[in-house]
């Protein structure tokens, strides 16, 4: 799946070809998942995943960056869900989460982190807006 991104990501330009993605692990109902994003800020992010929990529900996110060690830890609200709709450009497989109650610390270093990934756009920021 991710293949497919970076291969749409493309025609942003050649640094989002080689951009890898946020990988993105989280829990609902005490089992874990896993996911990842191209597309996030200081207020959210859409994760592409294959099995999004429902609306309304909250999540614990860990967040692992390509070429960072440090894992940041966050907690979310799934605000859009497409878990049996097409899994298209427009509205891909996934969850758009708006984080709660963020640390300003974290969040400021996801905004610095989010402008490496500003080639490739905010195209699915209303999902998580």
């Amino acid at each position: 799946m991710a293949t497919d991104v970076k291969k749409s990501a493309g025609s942003a330009g050649s640094q989002a070809e080689t951009l890898r993605p946020c990988h993105v692990g989280f829990v609902h109902e005490g089992k874990t998942y896993e996911g990842y994003t191209f597309d996030f800020s200081e207020t959210g992010m859409l994760i592409l995943c294959q099995d999004p929990p429902p609306l309304h529900t909250k999540v614990s996110l860990s967040l692992e960056f390509p070429n960072s060690h440090a894992v940041l830890e966050v907690q979310g609200e799934v605000v859009w869900s497409n878990r049996h709709g097409p899994n298209d450009r427009i509205s891909p497989r996934g969850m758009g989460i708006r984080f709660l109650n963020p640390d300003p610390l974290i969040m400021r270093v996801i905004g610095q982190l989010s402008t490496q990934y500003a080639e490739h756009g905010h195209r699915y920021m209303c999902y998580y807006s």
